[in-house]
């Protein structure tokens, strides 16, 4: 009973372990799919057979050598996605010379072999998304990439590091991460480089990240298709962007923008209220303080306006009374003129009427 318990585990064991047969899988020559077939190694094929394409989605693959792909030198596309690796060999797949495409995601990695692609001269995608690498990012080497998929791995950091051997790199994605900075200026190293895709990120609320989103936006390599939003100190999600622009630290020019704008709105009573506090700033020193100068500046034009308006009223008020004194005065002087021709006059008719009179008395005078 020992003995048939003893050989019941031995083949156990073996048939776990045992390498995979072709049999398991769908063949057509140049294609061998075996997904979902709880397999925990590569099946073994002949050089004869020209393997272009082969699935091991879905199994139980936990580690990854060299030696697991001897036979597949023809290999252009390759799916190792779904499964549970943790480990790969430096030089896994150094003798697939045609691979183009590989697809690594939903697995355990938490980091890969600086080199792994190194030596695949005709790769142009690789999916690495789903994996662990938090704090690992991976810095990989390759002339011939053109497609970096790292979305969804809890990545909490990415800089120019991870992207400076990689020349020809055009999309690469990083959402759904956790990253909170990144560094704009590393997108201008590759050449012809055109697409990021980094939403779902938990932002740090600064300018360094409006600046790092309207560089991407304003080349072009960055679409807005729903507010993109930062985490502060209290882990409040606050909106820093979307369709129509930033929502905090607006650049100099849209400052001076803004503050001309203002400075237009003036009426006939002179400065309407100003409120430059509704106005986001930079968290630059320099800019802060020349907010403050503006803020100073508008001050002073305010009380200078609404002097001028003091005075004006004051003109106004001096020139009325002036009108009226000056009517009065008319008014007066007719009144006096008239007075004194008509007391002239009637001194002439007294002096005209007395000498009549005399010479009608015939006495000289």
């Amino acid at each position: 009973m020992e003995t048939k318990l003893l050989l019941f585990n031995l083949w156990l064991i073996y048939s776990t372990t045992a390498s995979p047969t072709r049999e398991q899988c769908e063949d057509t020559g140049t294609e061998l799919s075996c997904p979902e077939q709880r397999l925990h190694k590569v099946p073994k094929v002949s050089l004869q057979n020209k393997i272009e394409l082969l699935d091991m989605s879905q199994n139980d693959l936990d580690e990854l050598y060299k030696v697991d792909f001897n036979e597949y030198v023809y290999l252009v596309t390759l799916y190792l996605n779904d499964n549970s690796i943790s480990y790969i060999e430096d030089d896994t797949f150094e003798n697939l010379r045609e691979l183009d495409f590989i697809d690594l995601s939903k697995n355990l990695l938490e980091e890969i072999p600086d080199d792994i692609i190194i030596n695949n001269e005709k790769l142009t995608i690789l999916d690495l998304s789903e994996n662990l690498f938090q704090a690992q990012t991976p810095t990989l080497t390759s002339k011939s990439l053109e497609v970096l998929d790292l979305s969804q791995c809890k990545l909490t950091q990415f800089s120019n590091d991870s992207i400076v051997n990689l020349p020809n790199l055009r999309l690469l994605y990083l959402n759904s991460n956790n990253l909170m900075t990144l560094d704009h200026r590393m997108f201008s190293i590759p050449t012809l480089f055109y697409y990021v895709q980094i939403e779902f990120n938990p932002w740090e609320c600064s300018c360094n990240t409006v600046k790092m989103l309207k560089h991407l936006i304003d080349k072009d390599m960055f679409e807005i298709t729903h507010p993109i939003s930062c985490v502060d100190d209290k882990k409040s999600h606050i909106h820093i962007y979307d369709k129509n622009g930033p929502k905090m630290c607006k650049t100099k020019r849209k400052v001076k923008e803004e503050v001309t704008t203002l400075s237009n709105d003036i009426d006939q009573d002179g400065y309407e209220d100003i409120n430059l506090k509704n106005i986001y700033l930079n968290d630059d020193e320099k800019m802060t303080k020349g907010i403050k100068y503006l803020e100073e500046i508008l001050k002073n034009e305010k009380i200078y306006f609404q002097e001028l308006k003091n005075e004006k009223n004051v003109i106004d008020s001096v020139t009325v009374w002036t009108a009226k004194i000056f009517i009065l005065a008319i008014f007066f002087s007719g009144i006096s003129l008239g007075i004194l021709i008509s007391a002239l006059m009637h001194r002439r008719i007294r002096r005209t009427r007395s000498k009549l009179l005399l010479k009608r008395a015939s006495i000289p005078i």
